[in-house]
C-alpha cells in the first residue's frame, strides 16, 4: 500500500506540473499573441496614416496646378481683351505714325502675353518638380514610423533608446523575478 500511495502521489505530483506548464504556456503563448496583434494593430495604423497623408498630398498637388492655371487663363484672358481694345484703336487710327505707335503698343501686348506663357511655364514646372521631394519626404516619415514598429530607430537617438531598453529589460526582469520567487515560495 505505501508504494501505491507513493505512486500515487507521484503521479499527482505530474498532473500537477504538467498543468502548471501548460497554464504557463498558455499565458506566454496568449501574451505573445497579443503583442504581435498590438504590432499588426500599430503597423496597419501606420499604413492608414501614411495613405491618407499620401491622398491628401496629391490632392494638394492637383489643386496647386489647377490653381496655377486658373490664374493664368484669368491673367491671359485680361491681356487679350487689352490687346483686342488696342487692336481696335490701332484699326481706327488714320495717320502712318499713329498707326505704327498703336502697333507698337500692340507688341508691347503680346509681349506682356508671352511672358505670362513663360512665367506660367515656370511655374508649374517647379510646382511638378516639387513633388517628388514632397512624395520622397512622406515616403520617409512613413519608413521612420514603420521602423519604430520594428524597434529600429536613427542612430543619433542611440543612447537615448538604450536606456529605454535597459529600463525595459530591467522592469521584465524584475516581474519574473517576482513571478519565480512567488512560483517558489507556493512550493
Amino acid at each position: 500500500m505505501p508504494t501505491l500511495n507513493l505512486r500515487k502521489a507521484e503521479a499527482q505530483k505530474l498532473i500537477l506540473a504538467a498543468v502548471a506548464y501548460m497554464e504557463e504556456f498558455d499565458y506566454k503563448m496568449h501574451e505573445m499573441c497579443q503583442n504581435l496583434i498590438n504590432w499588426f494593430k500599430e503597423f496597419t495604423k501606420n499604413l492608414e496614416e501614411n495613405r491618407e497623408r499620401k491622398k491628401q498630398s496629391d490632392i494638394e498637388f492637383k489643386l496647386k496646378l489647377a490653381t496655377c492655371g486658373d490664374s493664368h487663363d484669368e491673367k491671359v484672358a485680361e491681356l487679350e481683351e487689352e490687346l483686342e481694345i488696342k487692336v481696335e484703336s490701332m484699326k481706327r487710327s488714320i495717320h502712318h505714325i499713329e498707326l505704327n505707335e498703336r502697333l507698337q503698343i500692340c507688341f508691347d501686348q503680346l509681349d506682356k502675353i508671352t511672358r505670362q506663357y513663360r512665367d506660367y511655364n515656370q511655374h508649374y514646372i517647379q510646382i511638378v518638380n516639387d513633388h517628388p521631394g514632397q512624395t520622397e519626404e512622406l515616403f520617409n516619415s512613413f519608413e521612420k514610423s514603420v521602423l519604430k514598429n520594428f524597434k529600429m530607430y536613427d542612430e543619433s537617438k542611440r543612447e537615448e533608446i538604450q536606456a529605454l531598453f535597459k529600463r525595459e529589460t530591467a522592469q521584465r526582469q524584475a516581474k519574473l523575478e517576482k513571478e519565480a520567487l512567488a512560483k517558489f515560495e507556493a512550493e
